[in-house]
């Protein structure tokens, strides 16, 4: 039903279009038709691609980012690398010390 009911609608907008399309071309000409034609058409191209890039611009701010500030979580100032954790550690973890294997 519902492609049916899509179809009816894209062949009253064609049907619009191509009305609109022959009274402009006998009222105007061919010439200031395509004239119109193209500049629709560019606007409708830039339209598209500002809203393609504002919107692909917001979807990477939201983007987390995994590792702003995990590497030195323990330690900001520096230490010895912890081989239990991965990180660098100023000799304060709880758990202890793990030698490399």
């Amino acid at each position: 039903m519902n492609n049916i009911f899509l179809l009816i609608i894209l062949g009253v907008i064609f049907l619009a279009f191509v009305t609109y399309s022959t009274s402009i071309i006998r009222k105007h000409g061919t010439k200031t038709y395509l004239r119109q034609l193209g500049r629709g058409s560019v606007f409708i191209f830039v339209l598209f691609g500002k809203f393609l890039i504002k919107a692909v611009g917001f979807l990477a701010q939201s983007a987390k980012n995994n590792k702003s500030g995990k590497e030195s979580d323990i330690a900001p100032s520096g230490g010895v690398l912890n081989y239990r954790t991965g990180k660098l550690d100023d000799g304060t973890d709880p758990v202890g010390w793990y030698e490399k294997d």
